[in-house]
């Protein structure tokens, strides 16, 4: 077995049987993420049987030679502490779990068998056809989904990206069962094999650890052969050079420029695409956007999306238009290429690509990503294409040259252009199949092709200059004991900041929060809906002014609250107490103009408007924290509001928000308690109006004994239903309590609602806090039963689950480990750390104390204190119960009329609250 070492604490391995294997070990670690990575994508889907690889991922999770009840290996992860998911990709299928790091020998077995030694049987072929339908249905509205199919039916049809990638009942229907179950065996028997996946784990155990466990588990996965895969172009040439326009179901104005490219995201050594996205992307004075937003065309751009593959690669410039933008179409493009050949211009200028050398370094260097998940199954997947060797020496040297950066410009031509506009109203000719979206398509005018060709010098667009918040020094400062958990350095009758120095993370970031409680901005609607358009105004002024920022580490981020709004700032120190500073001057001296009041109050209805379209489970949480928190509003309200609103009225409500308020600040890491003071300080000298108290926090009791019910009216087909059942205190005996039985019951519910009764798509359980106030929730969407059944069946579970004693029993043990080892985890970064000192000074637990407390109640929880807290939740003594529905194209729930909410406003004038 050949082990090679590269990257400090990262090895490559080969076993027996070709399975080619990353191992990724840091001994600090106290959980593991593993990824499998298999060239068994859509791709490979039989012509006669579209969604045939999207059906055997759904059947891997439905038994296997190790584990052969259906689902058994999501309750094996559950177990350990974790939860493991799969997708269907184009070329690839990724499946990846995370866990307790000391379960995974007793894992590893059992997900080689997931993967080597599926069962196939009769009865889980035909509840997982279900599962794919109701999915299928269930995005039948979604915009994304619409469009990704248009663009597989303006592809190359011999190219199996045009393929139905899902699956339904029709597809599938086609078919025996019989025979499809012969196919999923031939389709799995070829290609999930050792020669064609490759593996990733990253955990604390070494390679000595793990070679032993890795050869006993996938021992019996056979070499077979590596997958050939032979396309042909993406697109065909009449495919290129067009005009693609789709009517969309959500209000929206969109215009997607796409490049059709060769496959120059596998440049892995020089990384040409990374630069030109840098580049197009950028937002600061100058760039692209800056001009396009400035003629008021664009609100928004982003560079560098776009689907890619073996021989193919599409670059998106996706824009977001204005009314206005929508008629300048061809100005647009025009601007993106006159861009393109500055960029061509500036690509011999050796310190533009130090810079970004530099910038990625930094990135890489301080890389304090919490989610190495995600990393590990990119990893994975680019194991598929090179050795650990190339892909080691392109992660740390940085490579690129003006010739590669030439180069890869030369595919930017009018030539490989695709343009979409996407907006209501537009003029269509065709229907996509099985998705029902209206598009047309149509070549580009030849006079428009010529004329980008060679686009005209636009002044105002120019290459960005250096950047000025790129540090020579990223330096640690002293540690303070003093300082090692939050301290209050500055109170006054109005404010209070706290410090708490980082001295686990060493590293040379930090994060500052400060939050306004501004009694003007929090007492009725309007005032709400004035305080959403001035925040967004200041957003949009602010955007390019600190993109270089951005770009350099500093990021920062306004948004608003239940009693006003709050700045965050976080990353590298060094310069972070000057951008908080400028900042804090921004927002009390920022002056909406008229212009700016329209366009924001426009952008701002567009998104209330589209969150009316969201799925109605979403929409059901969404009402749930409407009615459960005094001071939110629903946005079919607020849209309302926004609307009436006028630029004066926001003009006055700024204006006195600042004479009287609260504010509550906090510095964390890498900082001296003299430098924090200084950030302090900078911040509270102009702050002469923080005198107030802060605002509470109110939540809604719901009554005891009854349940009350609420409609949310959506347009949807599906129905969907939540129970919330609301504890009666939020003390930490009260939040233990809901924290264990959401977990004890949350497999269970999913198992029989979904799985065994198909009840929906969406079906699950979530612990749901308020304002730390806590709460269990349930949840069914469904396109084939109403409310009223769907209710009745999550009745049933919780009323049978009283009488299943014994297996909670036994399951008991399991859930306390796994929840005393998330409540004992360590932070994964010094910003994961901030959130949560931020988080415990709004509870008032500066000493961090709360998830001590909840351990050690779970400690002592026997299971008779759990069977009497559920007995009485379940019999509605002790808990308020509120029930959200949506009928959908089914009858509504049945209710009585006491205990119906019919009315937003008049519910909360009537009902108590928790202070």
């Amino acid at each position: 077995m050949n082990i090679t070492q590269d990257l400090d604490s990262t090895y490559s391995l080969q076993l027996e049987n070709g399975l080619r294997v990353i191992i990724i070990h840091k001994q600090e670690l106290t959980s593991c993420c593993v990824s499998a990575c298999i060239k068994a994508g859509h791709f490979f889907d039989p012509e006669d049987c579209p969604g045939l690889a999207h059906l055997l991922e759904h059947m891997l999770f439905m038994g296997n030679a190790v584990l052969p009840e259906p689902n058994a290996i999501n309750e094996l992860l559950e177990q350990a502490g974790g939860n493991i998911n799969a997708w269907t990709g184009t070329e690839f299928a990724n499946y990846h779990f995370q866990a307790h790091a000391q379960a995974l020998p007793r894992i590893l077995p059992a997900f080689a068998a997931m993967l080597g030694a599926p069962n196939f049987e009769i009865e889980q072929i035909r509840s997982e056809i279900k599962s794919i339908d109701a999915e299928f249905k269930f995005k039948r509205k979604d915009d994304l989904r619409r469009l990704y199919q248009i663009h597989k039916e303006t592809a190359n049809p011999e190219h199996p990206f045009t393929k139905f990638s899902v699956g339904n009942q029709q597809t599938f229907g086609q078919f025996t069962t019989d025979a499809l179950q012969e196919k999923l065996q031939a389709f799995h028997s070829e290609l999930y094999c050792a020669a064609n996946m490759t593996l990733v784990i990253h955990s604390p155990f070494t390679v000595g650890q793990l070679t032993p466990w890795l050869s006993q588990a996938f021992a019996p996965l056979p070499e077979g052969k590596c997958a050939e895969l032979i396309l042909p172009p993406l697109y065909t040439p009449e495919q290129l050079g067009v005009e693609i326009s789709i009517t969309p179901l959500q209000a929206a104005r969109r215009m997607i420029v796409t490049f059709a490219l060769p496959a120059l995201q596998l440049e892995i050594n020089t990384r040409p695409l990374d630069f030109i996205s840098h580049v197009l992307g950028d937002e600061g004075a100058g760039s692209l956007f800056a001009y396009l937003k400035a003629k008021g065309w664009v609100t928004n751009l982003i560079a560098g999306s776009g689907i890619e593959g073996q021989g193919f690669k599409d670059f998106n410039i996706n824009l977001q238009l204005t009314e206005a933008g929508l008629n300048h179409q061809s100005q647009i493009v025009s601007a993106l290429f006159a861009m393109i050949e500055q960029l061509k211009l500036a690509a011999d200028e050796d310190w533009r690509l130090r810079e970004k050398a530099k910038l990625n370094q930094l990135a890489r260097q301080y890389d304090d990503s919490h989610k190495p998940l995600q990393s590990i199954c990119d990893l994975a997947e680019l194991h598929q294409y090179f050795d650990w060797q190339t892909i080691a020496n392109a992660s740390k040297n940085e490579a690129l040259t003006s010739d590669a950066l030439q180069q890869a410009l030369t595919h930017f031509v009018p030539d490989n252009l695709r343009i979409k506009i996407i907006a209501q109203g537009l003029s269509t000719d065709c229907r996509c199949e099985y998705y029902d979206a209206a598009y047309s398509i149509k070549p580009i005018a030849p006079e428009s092709l010529a004329q980008w060709r060679t686009p005209d010098k636009i002044n105002a667009i120019s290459m960005p200059p250096p950047n000025p918040y790129i540090g020579d020094s990223y330096s640690l400062c002293q540690l303070d004991n003093r300082y090692a958990l939050p301290q209050q350095i500055r109170e006054e009758k109005g404010a209070s900041f706290w410090f708490c120095q980082d001295h686990t993370f060493r590293v040379p970031k930090g994060d500052v929060f400060i939050s306004f409680d501004i009694p003007s901005l929090a007492q009725n609607i309007h005032q709400v809906a004035a305080k959403r358009l001035w925040l967004a105004g200041l957003n949009d002024y602010l955007q390019g002014q600190f993109y270089r920022a951005e770009i350099a580490g500093l990021h920062y981020r306004i948004y608003g609250h239940q009693g006003g709004f709050t700045l965050h700032t976080r990353g590298f120190s060094a310069q972070q107490g000057q951008l908080v500073q400028k900042l804090t001057n921004a927002i009390y001296n920022f002056e909406p103009d008229p212009q700016t009041f329209h366009h924001v109050k426009s952008m701002q209805c567009q998104s209330l408007q589209n969150t009316l379209l969201n799925k109605p489970i979403n929409r059901l949480f969404s009402r749930l924290s409407v009615l459960i928190q005094r001071n939110t509003h629903a946005p079919v309200e607020l849209l309302q509001a926004v609307e009436q609103s006028q630029f004066n009225d926001v003009s006055r409500v700024k204006e006195r928000a600042f004479d009287y308020y609260h504010l509550e600040g906090l510095v964390h890491g890498n900082w001296t308690a003299d430098a924090a003071e200084r950030i302090a300080d900078s911040v509270l000298s102009i702050s002469p109006g923080a005198k107030a108290s802060p605002l509470p926090r109110a939540v809604a009791k719901l009554p005891v004994g009854r349940t009350m019910v609420h409609e949310v009216i959506c347009d949807h087909d599906d129905a969907a239903v939540v129970l919330y059942l609301q504890a009666p205190s939020n003390d930490i005996w009260n939040v233990a309590m809901c924290m264990v039985l959401e977990q004890m019951l949350a497999g269970s519910f999913f198992t029989t609602l979904r799985t065994e009764k198909q009840l929906g798509y969406l079906v699950g359980s979530g612990y749901v806090p308020h304002n730390q106030h806590p709460g269990i929730a349930f949840y069914i969407q469904s396109p084939s039963h109403g409310p009223q059944v769907l209710m009745s069946h999550i009745s049933q579970f919780l009323q049978q689950q009283t009488r299943e004693k014994d297996f909670y029993e036994g399951y008991w043990p399991s859930i306390q480990r796994n929840l005393l080892k998330q409540l004992q985890d360590v932070d994964l970064n010094q910003s994961m750390r901030s959130q949560r000192i931020w988080q415990g000074l709004g509870a008032n637990d500066s000493q961090l104390h709360r998830n001590q407390q909840l351990a050690n109640a779970i400690e002592a929880m026997t299971f008779d204190d759990i069977i009497r807290y559920a007995t009485n939740m379940n019999l509605n003594q002790t808990f308020g119960e509120l029930v959200l529905f949506s009928a959908g194209k089914f009858a509504p729930l049945q209710t009585a009329e006491p205990d119906k909410i019919s009315h937003i406003a008049d519910f909360k004038s009537k009902v108590e609250f928790y202070l």
